[in-house]
């Protein structure tokens, strides 16, 4: 006898969520996975309508992996096939070039920022312990557009750091590349953040990376071995970290380079993402 979860309409329900994949560019481009279920929604609200009173009830800046945990609490049916697929980058195009290289802290160091101008990324606060650095000769880049542009350079312009601190605006992931060969360190310091491809990228490309304590990148970043986590709102923190990183032996730096591109590598990778893609429509769809 047909099980319940395997019957045409389940398997319409998966259907639809790879249709709204291939619309929103398969697997080519960075797809949110509530850009998908939105675009399935649109499709099919019968279908969907769970995903939106779900989404009603939970913020989505869960960590990933307890995204499933929230979902069944607030009604996704346990009989649907679950599981939890990471975003992936391209470690083949995000290649490290800076390993064995060292920190020289003699010279500018460059730190780099990708994200919209938006004040859930916390950038106010990044610059604010930019200005608390310390005897560091520094240039931060940010790169990203949004709503916050004026403000953030009111912000510059108070601490006397317009000739330090560069708001450079959008620019496409296939122009991202020098921003990232350049930098020494990569500072994602948000408020609240479901998950940022853009520290995998930097960790792939062999940069240090520092991070909030925003729910979501503890999944990018493991405390002391991948990187470095700083509590939130918190800048005068985050100034002494960078100032402890830039003096950090060689040696240890060179081993979180290698811990962090390992890591991206072997749990983040495109072409992992892909199997796990398949596997999992394959197993529902055609058992």
């Amino acid at each position: 006898m047909t099980k319940p979860r395997d019957s045409i309409a389940h398997k319409e329900r998966h259907i639809i969520l790879l249709m709204a994949c291939y619309a929103l560019g398969g697997s080519k481009n960075s797809i949110h996975s509530e850009d998908i279920m939105n675009k399935a929604f649109q499709w099919n609200k019968e279908k969907f309508g769970w995903w939106k009173q779900t989404y009603k009830n939970y913020p989505n800046t869960l960590p990933l992996s307890q995204g499933l945990f929230k979902a069944r609490k607030y009604g996704l049916d346990r009989s649907i096939k679950q599981e939890v697929i990471f975003p992936a980058i391209n470690t083949k195009r995000f290649k490290n070039i800076k390993q064995g290289v060292p920190f020289n802290y003699k010279k500018t160091i460059e730190i780099l920022t990708v994200a919209r101008l938006h004040w859930i990324k916390g950038l106010e606060y990044t610059i604010e312990a930019m200005g608390k650095l310390e005897s560091v000769n520094f240039s931060y880049t940010i790169i990203g557009s949004g709503v916050e542009y004026e403000r953030l350079m009111l912000v510059i312009n108070q601490l006397n750091l317009k000739d330090k601190v560069k708001l450079v605006g959008y620019v496409p992931n296939e122009d991202i590349f020098p921003f990232y060969e350049k930098a020494d360190l990569y500072v994602q310091y948000s408020l609240e953040e479901g998950f940022c491809n853009a520290v995998l990228e930097a960790q792939s490309m062999g940069v240090l990376t520092v991070v909030s304590n925003a729910l979501g990148l503890s999944e990018n970043v493991v405390d002391g071995k991948t990187g470095w986590i700083v509590p939130k709102r918190e800048p005068a923190l985050l100034a002494r970290k960078i100032e402890s990183i830039i003096s950090m032996e060689n040696k240890k730096i060179n081993l979180i380079r290698l811990n962090a591109r390992n890591r991206v590598k072997n749990k983040f990778d495109l072409s992992r993402q892909k199997k796990h893609l398949i596997s999992f429509f394959n197993e529902n769809l055609f058992q």
